[in-house]
């Protein structure tokens, strides 16, 4: 299931599954993983291999169950830092960036 898409950084892409994305540049693909929650948007860096976007994925939605478990989204580093390095990884290795994104409502 493929749909046109745009991902958090603005750029358009192409939804590939779950909350993975496609970049196409040229003859080059390239996925990120993304997961939103709450108000909040968290992504990682794009890779060539969809294998790889797929455990960055796996990794996000683990950050999301603990940080709903956890009922605050105040803690999201700690929870961030220690489901990545439970994983084998960091924040600075999958690139992860998030932003909180509020409704106000109509202007």
């Amino acid at each position: 299931n493929t749909c046109g898409n745009e991902h958090a950084s603005g750029r358009r892409a192409t939804h590939v599954a779950g909350g993975v994305f496609a970049r196409h540049r040229g003859q080059h693909r390239t996925y990120s993983a993304l997961v939103a929650f709450s108000g909040i948007n968290m992504y990682t860096r794009y890779v060539q291999q969809l294998d790889k976007a797929i455990e960055n994925h796996i990794l996000l939605v683990q950050i999301r169950e603990r940080a709903l478990e956890a009922g605050s989204s105040h803690r999201l580093t700690s929870i961030s830092e220690s489901i990545l390095s439970e994983g084998g990884t960091s924040i600075d290795e999958v690139g992860l960036h998030a932003f909180f994104r509020a409704n106000i409502g109509k202007l």
